[in-house]
């Protein structure tokens, strides 16, 4: 009844920040939203938001200079945001996706605009992954950077008309056209929420075609 009521007041959105903000909720209370998270996953996606289970290419199919695979090979998708940078059409985004779905074997969500971020039916254990592609931050706050790369608590990211609500544990990759992080993050950023953002994002720089 208590979920019933918040979706009725208040609208998706603000329930899932209820829900995912409460560290003290019961069992039952979490099964209501996982089910009414699972009514709403498969509905029809606004254009340009896409749900992906499957990928014709594995991390096999590139061709990953040495530091590009050590760096790859020591991302923990569970702890860090992945931002592969470099230039356009050298195999960013296919290697991005074949990794996500190392990651999470149930599929990620893709977007090419961080508004679409509203929109997207995250399950609320956080085993679905997150791809934005060809993105930058530097117009976003410090703030709001910060809660975009974090995976250790579930976060509200700004959008227009209502926030997106990111669940725990939820795995992230981004691709840019940034060569660095300091061309990637918000203008400006410094201090500790410099600091604070570097610790949240795992940076791959790539300087060559990926692709066989």
């Amino acid at each position: 009844a208590l979920v019933k009521r918040r979706k009725v007041d208040h609208g998706d959105g603000r329930l899932a920040e209820f829900v995912l903000s409460r560290a003290d909720l019961n069992a039952d209370l979490r099964k209501a939203w996982a089910v009414w998270t699972a009514g709403t996953a498969r509905r029809v996606a606004p254009a340009g938001l896409v749900h992906k289970t499957a990928y014709k290419f594995a991390r096999g199919h590139f061709s990953l200079p040495p530091d590009v695979a050590a760096a790859v090979n020591t991302w923990n998708p569970r702890e860090t945001t992945l931002v592969i940078g470099g230039k356009a059409k050298c195999g960013k985004t296919a290697l991005a996706q074949a990794l996500l779905l190392e990651a999470s074997p149930v599929g990620f969500w893709m977007t090419k605009s961080l508004d679409n971020l509203k929109d997207v039916p995250f399950r609320a254990d956080g085993s679905d992954a997150l791809f934005l592609d060809e993105i930058h931050l530097c117009d976003m706050s410090p703030d709001q950077c910060k809660n975009l790369l974090d995976l250790e608590e579930a976060s509200a990211v700004k959008c227009r008309f209502r926030n997106a609500v990111i669940p725990a544990g939820t795995t992230r990759a981004i691709t840019t056209q940034a060569r660095a992080p300091s061309a990637f993050l918000p203008r400006g950023m410094a201090g500790d929420d410099l600091d604070a953002a570097l610790r949240r994002l795992h940076f791959v720089s790539v300087t060559s075609d990926l692709r066989k």
